[in-house]
C-alpha cells in the first residue's frame, strides 16, 4: 500500500467560502477510490487531494452507501484520516472502498 495518488481523486464540485477582504477557503466534494489508504501509515494528504493545508471534513461514505467512515483532520492540517466505526479502538485506519466526502481546506 501507498499514499492516495492524486489520479485517485475526482472532484465533482468546488466553490470559494470566506470574506471579501480576508483568506478565502475552499471547498471540494470529492470522491476517493482508496485501495488501502487512511492510516498514519498509508496517507491521504493535503497535496493529494488539491490543498496546501486541511481544515475540516465531512464523514465519508462509501459508493454503496451502506458504510460511514467519520474523517478527522491531522493537526498541522496535512493530513485526513478514515476511522472504520466498527472498529473498538477509534484509531485512523486504511480503507479499500470508494467514498465520497466534502473537505475544506487552503488552496
Amino acid at each position: 500500500m501507498a499514499n492516495l495518488a492524486s489520479s485517485a481523486v475526482t472532484v465533482l464540485e468546488a466553490w470559494t467560502e470566506g470574506g471579501l477582504n480576508g483568506k478565502r477557503n475552499v471547498a471540494k466534494r470529492v470522491t476517493l477510490i482508496l485501495t488501502g489508504q487512511g492510516s498514519v501509515a498509508n496517507k491521504i494528504t493535503a497535496a493529494s487531494l488539491g490543498f496546501q493545508r486541511i481544515l475540516e471534513a465531512s464523514a465519508a461514505v462509501n459508493a454503496d452507501k451502506d458504510e460511514v467512515f467519520p474523517t478527522a483532520v491531522s493537526p498541522d492540517g496535512t493530513e485526513l484520516y478514515l476511522v472504520v466505526a466498527a472498529e473498538t479502538a477509534h484509531v485512523p485506519s486504511d480503507v479499500t472502498d470508494t467514498v465520497t466526502l466534502t473537505i475544506k481546506g487552503i488552496s
